[in-house]
């Protein structure tokens, strides 16, 4: 079984499965179900946002949402407000699409100057920067000196921002999480351990559904 706000409940069953069988799973599972399909209505109100707040730029934008007769949806930026010209066909998830297209494109330019910034600062040099959409991974860094960082950290504090910027640089000088990592982290992040608690918190509380379909 799993569950997702653009799919719903997906229960996948052998071809050989007795109805029996599976309605007795359905009922094992009756509290889990309850529970996602809560869950996935509640977020499905969250994907069309009246506003958005990127806190690691400090960007406040507000989204209004018009029809129009152009071929398809556009999402046009005025300034601090983000404008969605829908199509006739309704299209439920189209704004989230829009809006994580536009997510992507502000994730790129802020985090590649940012990124270029503490690099010069601390003497790091990196081949090239990917951003990213993933769930839990924040940022990466391969072998080959490419840092990936998730376009979602937008959403977070810069403080949390900065620490996971530096994180995947001093990568660059050990690739895994050995004790002599730790120490370089530390020596430019002291309060190292608070920031990542802090992390913690804004991943499950900061980043909007729409963000994830």
């Amino acid at each position: 079984m799993r569950a997702s706000v653009r799919l719903g409940i997906e229960i996948v069953v052998p071809v050989a499965a007795r109805e029996k069988d599976i309605k007795s799973a359905i009922e094992k599972n009756e509290l889990w179900l309850t529970e996602q399909l809560a869950r996935i209505d509640r977020e499905r109100t969250q994907l069309r946002p009246n506003t958005v707040f990127l806190r690691a730029s400090a960007e406040n934008h507000s989204v209004t949402y018009s029809e129009s007769g152009t071929v398809k949806s556009l999402l046009v930026p005025s300034n601090s407000e983000l404008k969605i010209l829908e199509n006739n066909d309704f299209e439920p998830f189209k704004p989230s699409e829009l809006l994580q297209e536009w997510l992507h494109r502000k994730a790129r330019s802020h985090l590649s100057v940012l990124i270029s910034a503490y690099a010069t600062r601390i003497g790091k040099s990196y081949s090239k920067l990917r951003i990213a959409r993933q769930r839990t991974l924040w940022g990466s860094c391969s072998s080959k000196r490419t840092i990936s960082l998730n376009r979602n950290l937008m959403f977070f504090s810069p403080v949390v921002v900065n620490y996971v910027v530096i994180h995947e640089l001093m990568h660059l000088d050990v690739l895994g999480h050995s004790e002599k990592f730790w120490k370089l982290v530390r020596k430019e992040v002291p309060d190292t351990d608070l920031i990542r608690s802090r992390l913690r918190y804004e991943a499950d509380n900061l980043v909007p559904s729409w963000a994830w379909v």
